[in-house]
């Protein structure tokens, strides 16, 4: 090996000894004296599943408590509590690389505790600061975090909890979401797997395989071709009537089902492709349950919710999509400064990379998926249903953008219409927005249709 050059192992452990030195958090310079009296202990956490490495430094820098702390509920409540023993009376910030979870869930709505939940991109890139190996260690880790938030806590976004209707429309919004994508998921396989040993069954599949209660209730009763020759027509005819499948030919169908021929002659593989379907159809008739009982919740919550009035105008905002945009926005007006910073949130807006003369605009990718998805969706569903965001969808795809850019830009024209709704409390008025943007698009009033 050439002189002067290390290995792998060797430069790793001298980075970690580097980060570990017994040195203020501040190395540089002391802190500021403003800043020092904003809180009383700055937390760092690196969490895992079952134990969580934690640095504690004071307002002054110096390294008050390091230690590994077991998850549990008993566990925390004694660690922070003594922490804001401690602190006699000044908040505690904690920084973490957590936006849900078990821990911040642990920590969240505790009096003189504040929260700051960072996205682990962002830290990852201060870490590489002090080494480019990308060496890490829990405990260091943890001790970084304290520093990363003792310097910038005051540019970082602290965690403030909206009001509890807010709260319950996201959760349940965002539950509901799950709950389609899980039903879509087992509608796919379920299709797959019918296709291969028992196509004759969708045939009953006129609409979406979820929405086919028919098809569902024959796979759960009879999931083997051979069974459903054998059973009664009578039978059959009674479980196709009990979920609408038909109503004049329901007679003719059951015996066309009772009747097919085999597609699949190998008894292996049909009886394995029995177990998985009737496991499949349990689970889409589990999640249509589950996605009823959602939209009962959401139902009632949006219903009481104080901003309903603001964006229930909005055509092309049906009972799943309402309660996701009034949850986007929140209840607190200060949340966002403009529109702009909705726009970036929920990543509609471009990102655009200037060095010297190169400039290259491109999608956001760093962003909230769910509200990414929400406003995406807002502009699809209005682009069918609103007078003016249809015409300015086909505006945008007169103009040469592929359908998604034409929807992107479509979004980010409903977030500045419903930012300005939102902060100043008065409700969407289709006709006013149609002429303002009249007066900002001259050339979109040909797209629009007679009213």
């Amino acid at each position: 090996m050439l002189q002067g050059f290390r290995s792998k192992s060797k430069r790793h452990a001298a980075d970690l000894a580097f980060c570990r030195r017994r040195t203020t958090v501040t190395d540089s310079k002391p802190p500021r004296t403003e800043e020092a009296r904003d809180f009383a202990f700055y937390v760092g956490i690196d969490w895992a599943s079952a134990k969580h490495d934690l640095c504690v430094v004071d307002a002054g820098g110096r390294l008050v408590q390091q230690q590994s702390l077991e998850h549990g509920t008993g566990t925390i409540d004694d660690w922070v509590g003594e922490l804001v023993r401690r602190a006699d009376g000044r908040p505690v910030a904690i920084i973490l690389e957590q936006t849900r979870g078990a821990l911040i869930y642990a920590l969240m709505n505790r009096e003189n505790v504040c929260l700051f939940p960072i996205n682990p991109q962002q830290f990852a890139a201060y870490r590489k600061s002090f080494n480019n190996v990308d060496a890490k260690d829990d405990k260091v880790e943890a001790r970084l975090l304290a520093r990363f938030l003792f310097e910038r806590h005051r540019d970082l976004r602290r965690w403030e909890p909206a009001d509890e209707p807010t709260r319950l429309l996201g959760q349940l919004a965002e539950a509901r979401r799950a709950a389609v994508d899980d039903r879509t998921r087992f509608c796919v396989q379920l299709r797959d797997l019918l296709t291969k040993y028992y196509p004759q069954l969708l045939t009953l599949a006129a609409t979406q395989l979820h929405e086919c209660g028919a098809l569902l209730a024959i796979v759960c009763k009879w999931s083997d071709p051979k069974e459903l020759s054998r059973a009664r027509r009578c039978d059959i005819v009674r479980v196709l009537r009990e979920h609408g499948a038909g109503k004049s030919n329901v007679e003719t169908l059951a015996e066309q089902l009772r009747t097919a021929p085999l597609h699949c002659r190998d008894k292996v593989i049909a009886r394995v492709c029995a177990m998985r379907a009737h496991a499949l159809a349990k689970h889409v008739q589990l999640a249509n349950r589950t996605v009823a009982e959602y939209d009962e919740a959401l139902k009632e919550a949006v219903a009481k919710h104080p901003d309903h009035d603001l964006f229930a105008g909005v055509k092309g905002l049906g009972k799943a999509l309402l309660p996701r945009v009034i949850a986007a926005f929140g209840s607190d007006r200060d949340r966002f400064g403009d529109a702009q910073e909705v726009a970036n949130f929920s990543g509609t807006s471009p990102v655009c990379r200037q060095s010297g003369k190169m400039r290259v605009v491109v999608r956001r990718r760093a962003c909230n998926q769910h509200l990414k998805q929400t406003f995406h969706e807002l502009a699809n569903a209005t682009s069918k249903w609103t007078r003016w965001a249809k015409a300015y969808y086909r505006y945008q795809r007169d103009r040469g953008l592929k359908h998604h850019a034409a929807l992107r830009k479509l979004a980010r024209c409903w977030i500045r219409i419903l930012y300005r709704v939102w902060k100043d409390r008065v409700a969407y008025d289709d006709a006013r927005y149609e002429r303002a943007l009249l007066l900002k698009t001259p050339g979109l009033a040909k797209y629009l249709p007679a009213a």
